[in-house]
């Protein structure tokens, strides 16, 4: 009796060269940096990246002249682990400014102008409404 069958093997080597590829191109995107903070790109990210390319090669796959060429699992290349999408979508609460914070900005606002008057007002009405960006 056979241990092994070439079949299987080709099957699993095919596999292996898959998901070597998808890593490659993941890794690579995880070294970028962002133009703006000059860190590397995070974890949100990478994931809303990753999303938009599987949503777009999964269109793509149903597009005539794509369809032999494209297959939905192709779209697979483009998941991040379990690991790194919990990380990515993971809730964090939002820095807002103490009340102190804030009457500190409006003390030391100018107002001389109209337009800088408004901009006090504006400022001074986020205490009692609670109003935020």
């Amino acid at each position: 009796m056979k241990t092994h069958s070439p079949q299987n093997e080709r099957i699993k080597r095919a596999y292996f060269i898959y998901l070597a590829e998808a890593k490659g191109f993941k890794a690579s995107l995880a070294e970028q940096t962002s133009v703006r903070t000059k860190d590397r790109l995070s974890k949100a990210t990478l994931y809303a990246t990753l999303t938009a390319l599987k949503r777009f090669f999964i269109w793509l796959a149903g597009q005539p002249g794509y369809k032999s060429k494209i297959s939905h699992s192709d779209a697979e290349y483009f998941n991040l682990s379990a690991k790194e999408t919990r990380i990515a979508k993971a809730h964090r609460d939002a820095r807002v400014p103490t009340l102190e914070q804030i009457r500190h900005v409006i003390r030391t606002m100018p107002a001389g102008t109209e337009i800088e008057r408004r901009d006090r007002a504006l400022i001074a009405l986020t205490i009692p409404t609670g109003a935020r960006d």
